[in-house]
């Protein structure tokens, strides 16, 4: 079963592939060196579309840039590369990859600082299920079809 920490997971595992630099864990309110990237997950929904679990997830990626006379076009920079990377598909495992939807970026000048925010579905059969039994039923309502 796929959840929220193992998409937060993959994201940060993205981000310190991209730009080599793993997030902070620190909470943002304890202080953080810059430059730095945090990522948070703000919104959780969770429900179900017939048998399956129906998850989306909220997350936000947070880059604080130093505060220097190059730190707006150091924001414009990793806005560029992190729209590329989050427009494909994210791994999560080998078999598992999540898509995120309704990409949003928000600059802002006097903080220099790059928040980017998405959301993710994550629709899947509870642990306890067999999909051999979902693979039966479509081949009985197949051959009764015919």
């Amino acid at each position: 079963m796929r959840t929220i920490i193992d998409v937060v997971k993959a994201v940060s595992g993205l981000i310190e592939a991209e730009f080599g630099m793993p997030p902070t864990t620190k909470d943002i309110r304890e202080g953080y060196p810059r430059p730095c990237f945090y990522v948070e997950p703000y919104q959780m929904r969770c429900g179900t579309a017939g048998d399956m679990r129906d998850d989306i997830f909220g997350i936000r990626i947070f880059y604080f840039s130093k505060r220097a006379e190059t730190g707006f076009l150091d924001l414009l920079e990793k806005q560029t590369v992190l729209r590329d990377q989050l427009d494909g598909p994210v791994p999560i495992s080998e078999d598992f990859y999540l898509y995120p939807e309704d990409l949003d970026f928000e600059l802002k000048r006097e903080d220099m600082a790059l928040i980017t925010s998405f959301t993710v579905e994550n629709v899947q059969l509870p642990e306890d299920t067999d999909p051999s039994e979902y693979m039966e039923n479509l081949e009985i309502n197949m051959r009764e079809d015919e």
